[in-house]
């Protein structure tokens, strides 16, 4: 009996997992990525980039999801670079390196390393438009309530768990109580938050997961659905989410956005794809979304 209540805890747990991150699969690139590394000490496929010109009057920031990287937003920093700005991708603290950094990589460290490409882009642009995937977006909101932004595109933003029935308590209570018990869960490609199968070569992550890591991911989403944060953001924001998504709640994505302060904002549901939404099915529908929507912010101050 006591056999039984530890593996299903631990299934437990392992579901919670796989559903904070643009990229909580493990594919055969990611496992070579981990040897292709150039001089900064990162893997290729997961080095902070920027595209576009630097005397752009307008900077978009990405900011990738749990256990992802720089690699999670397909062609779109390039795109919008060809459309006249400049597009920053960020490698968030923890990532990119080694699970053990990510495991001692808190909420604060994450957070303040967002608000510190804000603060620098703003430095050399008129505007700052934030993208952000799963607990990218949390932090893009997180962020935006602290240091006010343009606009904020949110793609399958994470604030909370899609909650299956045989779950049986909320999987943010899972973690937190079976953390101690398994400080280390190992992902591999058992899940895949993606309808397309091919995109699942373009996403690189921990094969090893730290159980710190999905608790501090469960108190960025608290933090981002409170009333404080959500009525402080007043900029444009487009919320793109799959009805279908396994992992961040459709549910708790439309409840935020309702309680945005903002009075122009946008919900955009796709059809056709599950998380990955800069990846899935529906990726040319979301590209496009998102660069009509940079481009109205800058023809609207331009017309002001």
């Amino acid at each position: 009996m006591r056999k039984r209540w530890i593996w299903t805890i631990a299934a437990c747990m392992s579901m919670y997992c796989p559903t904070l991150g643009a990229t909580t699969i493990l594919s055969s690139r990611a496992v070579a990525a981990t040897s292709q590394v150039d001089g900064s000490g990162l893997p290729s496929n997961v080095e902070p980039f920027n595209v576009g010109s630097q005397d752009a009057d307008t900077a978009v920031l990405f900011i990738h999801g749990f256990n992802g990287g720089t690699d999670n937003f397909e062609d779109l920093p390039g795109r919008l670079a060809e459309a006249g700005t400049f597009a920053q991708v960020m490698l968030l603290p923890g990532h990119g390196t080694r699970p053990t950094e990510f495991r001692d990589t808190d909420q604060d460290d994450l957070l303040n390393a967002v608000l510190a490409e804000i603060r620098r882009l703003k430095q050399s642009h008129k505007r700052v438009v934030l993208v952000g995937h799963s607990m990218g977006g949390t932090l893009s909101l997180l962020a935006a309530a602290q240091e006010p932004v343009d606009g904020i595109v949110l793609g399958a933003v994470f604030l909370g768990v899609t909650h299956k029935w045989y779950y049986g308590l909320r999987p943010e209570t899972w973690s937190k109580i079976t953390a101690p018990i398994f400080p280390w869960i190992y992902k591999g490609n058992f899940y895949v938050r993606t309808n397309d199968k091919s995109a699942m070569k373009h996403s690189t992550s921990y094969a090893w997961i730290p159980s710190k890591a999905v608790v501090t991911a469960g108190k960025l989403a608290e933090a981002a659905n409170a009333p404080s944060v959500l009525s402080a953001i007043q900029c444009p924001v487009l919320m793109i989410h799959s009805k279908h998504d396994g992992a961040a709640s459709p549910d708790a994505a439309k409840r935020a956005h309702d309680a945005l302060g903002s009075h122009d904002k946008e919900f955009m549901w796709v059809n056709r794809s599950n998380h990955v939404v800069f990846w899935d099915y529906d990726r040319e529908a979301v590209a496009e979304a998102t660069v009509g929507f940079v481009e109205n912010i800058r023809e609207s101050d331009t017309d002001e």
